[in-house]
């Protein structure tokens, strides 16, 4: 009887961490996920998290090595989804290692380095990873790892049971505080993975520098229509604004944070706002909301981009147009001058 209980009681404790996933990726793709951003320290995050995981850890006579550099600075963020992260890459580094031991390293980078194609903003970051002993990664299972409803391992190797979310879960609360997410792995030696975060959302940073302007060449840029780009990859942003302004004659104001749109839209009243879905501080559904909401832009054409998940629910509260992406900078152009 006990024996029955148990697994009844482990595959109840299953079913509520796929229902949480599985809600949690619900709440992060319709923009309605809340973010209780606030000083935190990460080393008591690490260390919490390691004390809750520690009885599973033992169970399987795993050491949990802790590296955490000294007088770590404050970051500012939600701690409950950091802990979040970091529970979830801990608790795979347990769960996929059999012998040998968890490492889990914290430590400061200063601004301007590059790491994994990261530049370090100019109020610093911090590089946090959990390296295993485990069975490893293939190459072909690393380049789908973030990808939702996979799982890492070999499932001929006795892959112990998950929901394949919880690393998505991790890349896109990363992502959302411009960090990245990464593991570096090698087949029966073991896997590390690696998040880098900002020190500071409201300080000197990169994704906090000011909004960047291009202008059409040769042009009265009091004249030329103004157009507003909200889009989180920098690359989109400075391709999508080079082309509307240099082959379209645009002026474009390009801005990388959800929360900077509705001020930069009351004080520059733009002939249109182009809106990604995924943007830090206030998602692009939030912010269309609140436009549409707000007697000084509701009248503001909204192009939004996004992936076809949000079609209905953007259009419904007022969008102009919906673009699915990858968006070409050509359909963009033609989709503004129909709107103008």
């Amino acid at each position: 009887i006990s024996h029955n209980l148990e697994i009844m009681v482990a595959e109840g404790d299953r079913l509520t961490t796929l229902i949480n996933d599985v809600l949690d990726i619900a709440s992060l793709d319709a923009g309605t996920i809340r973010w209780n951003d606030q000083p935190y320290e990460m080393s008591l995050l690490v260390r919490r998290v390691v004390d809750e995981l520690s009885a599973e850890a033992e169970k399987k006579g795993l050491p949990l090595r802790i590296e955490i550099e000294q007088d770590l600075p404050a970051l500012e963020g939600d701690p409950r989804r950091i802990e979040q992260v970091m529970w979830n890459l801990l608790s795979n580094a347990i769960k996929f290692t059999q012998s040998g031991q968890v490492t889990i390293t914290v430590r400061t980078l200063a601004a301007e380095d590059l790491i994994h194609k990261w530049r370090v903003p100019q109020g610093g970051g911090v590089l946090v990873s959990v390296a295993d002993t485990g069975m490893g990664i293939s190459e072909e299972e690393m380049s789908q790892l973030f990808q939702r409803f996979q799982q890492g391992g070999d499932a001929l190797r006795n892959k112990p049971k998950g929901t394949g979310l919880g690393l998505a879960i991790c890349r896109e609360i990363v992502n959302h505080y411009q960090g990245e997410i990464w593991a570096e792995s090698e087949v029966d030696e073991g896997t590390t993975f690696f998040f880098t975060l900002p020190i500071s959302l409201n300080g000197d940073t990169s994704m906090e520098k000011e909004a960047q302007v291009c202008l059409p060449p040769h042009a009265d840029a009091m004249s030329a229509p103004l157009v507003l780009i909200a889009e989180n990859d920098p690359e989109v942003r400075q391709h999508l604004a080079k082309h509307l302004s240099e082959e379209s004659g645009y002026r474009v104001v390009t801005l990388s944070i959800g929360s900077e749109v509705m001020e930069r839209a009351r004080q520059q009243c733009p002939a249109a706002i182009v809106l990604a879905i995924r943007l830090p501080r206030l998602s692009g559904v939030e912010v269309l909301r609140l436009l549409k909401s707000d007697l000084a832009t509701v009248s503001i054409p909204v192009v939004m981009i996004a992936s076809a998940d949000h079609h209905t629910t953007c259009m419904r509260l007022g969008a102009s147009a919906y673009l699915f992406k990858p968006v070409a900078a050509d359909t963009l152009r033609e989709t503004i001058e129909r709107l103008l």
